[in-house]
């Protein structure tokens, strides 16, 4: 084990240093918002741009088996549980896991970093299978679909046939032998905004076979120019348009960047774009509908001579400087900031930063003339007319019609190791009832400022909302519907600005109640939430269903996720129902609640509120199992 020390010394060398196992070391450059946070980012400096050598779908495969390996999903919820985000990502240059979380719960991840970096499929051979089976059953009805085949098409069009990947003959040896040659610990990265007292130099040392392209500026191999017109029967029509770029080493991808941003406004189709930063050369994407009526041709013809006249046509100043605003907004951003300080480029966000703001009018029309000289790739298809059709079907063989196949289930994973939560303490929680204005609007302290309207909608603001804001947003509604939250330190003011309030006596509607969890209930609902979303995580499919508690929805709990994975979320709740709930797992649900409350308080008090004009949210820690256990027969009924 690496002395603590030794770690400290590392860490504070500027650029960031390489360790003996060949890992590399980044400082993530403090978070002038919230300076009693951690965060790290783990992974390789490899990702899906194998799909250029012909193994995009290997690049899924080791991404999925990453983030299902027992380090993964230990340190998953042991941030979720502390009340932090996580974040698995598989981008063009980069494969790994992203944590932030509060500084007290640094060492609940600590031993599981370095542990995520010596996973490996010869150490987990049923993983890979699972990870096989997981994106094989993702894929197998996607190229059926005529828009796969088509962004298909266009892919290999611009990256040449090596962008097809097929994972129908791999094996779990070809696995092995993938992640060999790419995911080495000379490809590992770490990047911390406080040293770890587990270092990772611990990680025993593994080469990549394959040597590191990082800093390599080879070229997308250019192509002909092609522009594909396809007979589809979609009622949708569209136009792909791409075209190579550099990477961020290069001026002129900084060059695209803000030409993306004027495109936003001087094109009248509005086309989605899409510029992603690489560590080499990539594609640049645009897309624009082709309505009902007109012909992909004449879309594609319009679009042409808009990016055409661009080289000729000065953009105004404010156009530039409104596209140099959404350009610097962009890589300020923390998740564009985090992506260059974990390839341990950060100098050079600063050097296109500077160059974006040196652009000039007569810089963008010269990238607009780079972009009508490229070599384009154009597909495009025309919507299907719509016809208005009857189809009538007999249901007397409906018992004897086979059953339509059913999304698979992945297997179960091995128990995740549950870290206790280290010594902290928690904001004192005591809720008020709300405070009946002489408008007629209910005042309530709460985390955020936020405005509810019975019986379906709620708006969170970033600020306190100024009178006028007030009067335009809510003034067509009766005052009684409306429920403002604020947080306590704001609260006096907020009342004295709410109490002017006029709102519209005329208002008729009588909102009615949608879910079966009443006001008493509400705080064990959420409990609840926290143990389905903990078994979420650690089945491993933390990505694939979404848990929510949200005023719009109701006093339930939505599920947002596939028939199978929803059928698998209800029967645990139906376990949770009839079995007794482990003193464990009511401890952990009761306190990963306790560190989420500020981000859904407002939703719950809105929903409580909605059925007792004086209630009140309970504190957490007193919620008994039997009650949580009641909600769940509740919400099953």
């Amino acid at each position: 084990m690496f002395a603590p020390l030794g770690w400290t010394l590392i860490f504070l060398l500027a650029g960031g240093s390489t360790l003996p196992n060949g890992i590399r070391v980044y400082k993530i450059p403090p978070d002038g918002r919230d300076s009693h946070s951690f965060e790290v980012i783990a992974g390789y400096r490899t990702g899906v741009r194998n799909e250029m050598k012909g193994t995009g779908g290997l690049a899924a495969v080791v991404s999925t088996f990453l983030r299902s390996t027992p380090s993964a999903r230990a340190m998953a919820v042991a941030a979720y549980g502390a009340g932090g985000e996580i974040e698995f990502f598989s981008d063009l240059d980069r494969t790994g896991v992203r944590l932030k979380m509060p500084d007290w719960a640094r060492p609940m991840v600590e031993e599981s970093i370095s542990e995520f970096l010596s996973e490996t499929p010869q150490k987990n051979p049923a993983l890979v299978d699972r990870a096989l089976d997981d994106v094989r059953s993702r894929t197998a009805s996607v190229p059926a679909d005529v828009r796969f085949r088509i962004e298909e098409q266009f892919r290999i069009a611009l990256l040449g046939q090596e962008a097809k990947s097929d994972l129908s003959a791999v094996r779990p040896s070809n696995v092995e032998q993938f992640f060999a040659k790419n995911y080495g610990t000379d490809r590992a990265f770490v990047a911390v905004s406080a040293p770890l007292s587990h270092a990772p130099e611990a990680v025993e040392r593994r080469s990549s076979e394959t040597a590191d392209a990082t800093n390599a500026q080879t070229e997308i191999v250019p192509k002909p120019s092609l522009s594909l017109r396809i007979e589809t029967e979609l009622l949708d029509g569209a136009v792909l348009l791409g075209m190579p770029v550099p990477s961020v080493y290069y001026r002129n991808w900084y060059a695209f960047l803000m030409m993306d941003r004027l495109i936003s406004q001087a094109i009248a189709e509005k086309p989605a774009t899409v510029l992603s930063p690489t560590l080499e050369p990539y594609y640049y994407r645009m897309e624009v509908p082709v309505p009902s009526g007109q012909t992909a041709g004449t879309v594609e013809k319009t679009l042409l001579q808009e990016l055409s006249q661009m080289q000729y046509a000065r953009a105004s100043g404010e156009q530039l400087d409104t596209a140099r605003r959404s350009a610097i907004q962009y890589l300020e951003s923390e998740a564009i900031q985090r992506w260059y300080v974990s390839l341990g480029i950060p100098e050079r966000r600063l050097e296109g930063l500077q160059w974006i703001r040196e652009f000039s009018a007569d810089d963008m029309r010269a990238t607009a003339r780079d972009i009508v000289d490229s070599k384009l790739v154009i597909v495009s298809w025309s919507p299907r007319p719509r016809v208005i059709r009857l189809d009538t079907q007999s249901l007397s063989d409906l018992a004897a019609r086979p059953e339509l196949p059913t999304a698979k289930v992945p297997p179960p994973l091995s128990p995740v190791r549950l870290t206790a939560f280290p010594a902290h303490n928690d904001a004192e929680f005591k809720d008020q009832p709300p405070v009946r204005l002489g408008s007629g609007v209910s005042v309530v302290a709460s985390s955020a400022f936020a405005v509810f309207v019975a019986p379906d909608s709620v708006r969170v603001f970033e600020r306190e909302p100024g009178p006028d804001e007030i009067q335009a947003a809510y003034g067509a509604f009766r005052p009684e519907r409306i429920l403002v939250m604020a947080p306590p330190e704001s609260l006096n003011h907020v009342e004295q600005q709410w109490a002017l309030f006029r709102g519209n006596p005329r208002d008729q509607t009588f909102p009615s109640i949608s879910g079966k969890i009443t006001s008493a209930d509400i705080p064990a609902l959420f409990i609840l939430k926290m143990m389905l979303d903990r078994r979420l995580i650690e089945a491993g499919i933390w990505s694939d269903v979404q848990l929510e508690i949200h005023a719009a929805e109701g006093s339930t709990l939505a599920i947002h996720g596939s028939d199978a994975n929803r059928r698998l979320v209800m029967d645990w709740i139906r376990q949770i129902a009839s079995q007794s709930i482990p003193a464990e797992e009511m401890e952990w649900a009761r306190e990963a609640a306790v560190h989420h409350m500020a981000a859904v308080r407002p939703d719950l008090q809105s929903l409580i509120w909605m059925w007792n004009k004086d209630g009140v949210l309970a504190d957490l820690h007193s919620i008994p199992a039997s009650q949580v256990q009641e909600v769940a027969g509740i919400y099953i009924q």
